[in-house]
């Protein structure tokens, strides 16, 4: 459809409204999306075959607006791919981040890539065996920043020492 133009053949700011609002009213907007990215992921070379999985959570108004978001780094800039709208307050718990790496890789294999050898980076809240072990079925490596109680020990050369003491 053809712009609507002035008698200067210059666009009218209201016709590039109307096209936004009749974007916006796209009846299957999760199928576009999922689309776009699986553009994204068969275009893009992610750096280093990084996933960065994260959760923020802030209000608007009254309600409270809490994503996981998993995504890659693209030009050094987080590209998310895959969010839930988790419905509470605080953190995820496993089974919403195993249903965020599942469409992760759905959307991969849609764009014809493994996630497969990918390395997982992520914070302290995303801790637990359940997760780690499912992690490792789907073959996804990860580093996870430990909380500071759970360092442990580590075998050295001269024997073991605690974390803090090798750094030192």
């Amino acid at each position: 459809m053809p712009a609507i133009r002035g008698s200067n053949d210059q666009v009218k700011p209201g016709s590039n409204y109307m096209r936004l609002i009749r974007f916006f009213k796209i009846k299957f907007i999760e199928e576009f999306i999922e689309g776009i990215c699986q553009l994204l992921i068969s275009m893009a070379q992610m750096e280093k075959d990084y996933l960065i999985i994260d959760r923020t959570n802030w209000k608007i108004g009254m309600k409270n607006v809490n994503l996981l978001t998993i995504g890659g780094l693209w030009e050094n800039t987080f590209l998310p791919l895959q969010w839930l709208q988790l419905d509470k307050k605080g953190n995820s718990n496993v089974e919403d981040r195993k249903k965020l790496v599942d469409k992760l890789v759905g959307l991969f294999e849609g764009a014809g890539k493994k996630v497969k050898g990918f390395i997982l980076l992520a914070d302290r809240e995303f801790i637990g065996t359940l997760g780690l072990e499912y992690l490792l079925s789907k073959e996804i490596s990860f580093v996870i920043r430990l909380r500071e109680n759970m360092y442990g020990e580590l075998a050295t050369a001269t024997g073991k020492k605690n974390f803090a003491q090798v750094l030192m």
